[in-house]
């Protein structure tokens, strides 16, 4: 008995294994959907909304790193209306982020800046004050530096530190618009961590 399904992602006929997601049977078939939170098998929160699709059938766009592929699915990874999305999603992740990118070590390897330039969408030192976070937080140790004006609450650093260490040390602090990144300073375990950065 076969474990293989067929679907079709953009017009694209594809032969996958039933029970990956979306993004795994699009990423095997060298369709690239965008995404900035998803590590496989370390950060797969669906957070982020960057890597939304339209399943045919269904109301509500759907996040391909979580939602699984089923038979005979009709998936479209560049509809006009998913395009909307990820750009709103783009637009208000930049309305929020502190673009010094000239001075940035990982301005030539930034996820971020790839997608906002891939969908046109402007970044500048002009930040939204309208949903800007209300402080913007600096936390430094020995091991790392935290800068909460670049964080895009991706989540991937907590939950890399969580799988590499186990130790926890890494996670947000407050909720909703109030949320920040912080270190949870802990001597005996900031040793411990190596930080992939």
């Amino acid at each position: 008995m076969s474990n293989k399904i067929k679907i079709t992602i953009d017009n694209k006929e594809l032969l996958v294994d039933q029970g990956m997601t979306i993004l795994d049977a699009a990423s095997e078939n060298g369709i690239n959907i965008p995404r900035l939170c998803f590590l496989k098998g370390i950060s797969e929160t669906s957070s982020c909304r960057i890597c939304v699709v339209e399943v045919v059938g269904q109301h509500n766009l759907k996040n391909a790193c979580s939602y699984k592929v089923f038979p005979d699915m009709k998936v479209f990874t560049t509809s006009p209306r998913v395009i909307k999305q990820i750009k709103i999603n783009l637009e208000l992740i930049a309305g929020n982020h502190q673009f010094d990118c000239w001075a940035c070590p990982r301005e030539h390897n930034c996820e971020l800046l790839e997608l906002l330039r891939r969908f046109n969408i402007d970044n500048h030192y002009n930040i939204n004050k309208e949903i800007k976070k209300r402080e913007w937080i600096i936390n430094e140790s020995e091991s790392m530096v935290i800068d909460s004006s670049k964080c895009v609450l991706c989540e991937r650093c907590v939950d890399a530190c969580n799988h590499y260490t186990g130790l926890g040390i890494l996670n947000f602090n407050n909720r909703g618009f109030k949320v920040v990144q912080l270190v949870l300073y802990a001597k005996k375990m900031m040793s411990q961590i190596v930080l992939i950065y």
